[in-house]
């Protein structure tokens, strides 16, 4: 499965920021030299799961294809869950061990508020949220339970972005993961369907 170059650039942002974070006297207490090789490590195995991450939407009562949260994202919480728990565990150490100055420990605690901000992201925007289909249409139901549907007939294009992939239709529109298993076979279905409906059209107005 071929990397997308944000897949390249975002964790190599994330190690070189901590490396920078850790000549900082303001942050040099923190464990960001560890953090970093613990960031390296997470993701080589982000590559393993990602190369071998399988694009095959999963399957429901025969009728339904679904996407399904990848072996990327349930990584991705989970390390992000796993640093923030790190970082706090250092807080709270150091801070009732030495005699640290607040700002010190305010930007310890913005650091690891980051990063379960992050995994509760992931969980919140990739995992709790279904998406399937069959010969009708799309549709989408988000954590909160709110149900969208998407005929065929009434999407109009689609819009894919590193940070996300979305149907729109003439009555409303559907968002998911670029990550998940599936997304990929979701998106040339679509833009299948939209070129059959331009051509259908085509025709009608010819004819």
């Amino acid at each position: 499965m071929p990397l997308r170059w944000q897949e390249v650039a975002v964790p190599l942002a994330v190690i070189l920021g901590l490396i920078i974070l850790k000549y900082i006297p303001a942050t040099a207490y923190l464990p960001l030299g560890r953090t970093a090789g613990i960031v390296s490590f997470a993701y080589a195995m982000f590559l393993a799961l990602r190369l071998v991450q399988r694009e095959d939407p999963g399957a429901m009562d025969g009728r339904w294809s679904e996407l399904r949260a990848s072996p990327v994202e349930l990584f991705g919480a989970i390390v992000s869950g796993g640093f923030s728990a790190l970082l706090l565990l250092a807080v709270i150490v150091n801070g009732s061990t030495a005699d640290l100055p607040y700002g010190q420990m305010a930007l310890g605690m913005a650091l690891s508020i980051s990063f379960a901000l992050c995994a509760a992201g992931i969980v919140y925007f990739s995992i709790l949220d279904k998406t399937r289909w069959d010969g009708k249409g799309v549709e989408h139901t988000t954590p909160r339970g709110q149900a969208i549907k998407l005929a065929w007939s009434e999407i109009t294009h689609v819009r894919t972005t590193w940070r996300g992939i979305t149907l729109f239709g003439t009555t409303g529109r559907i968002s998911f993961s670029p990550f998940h298993s599936g997304a990929a076979a979701l998106v040339k279905l679509a833009k299948d369907k939209i070129r059959r409906n331009a051509s259908l059209a085509a025709r009608a107005f010819t004819a």
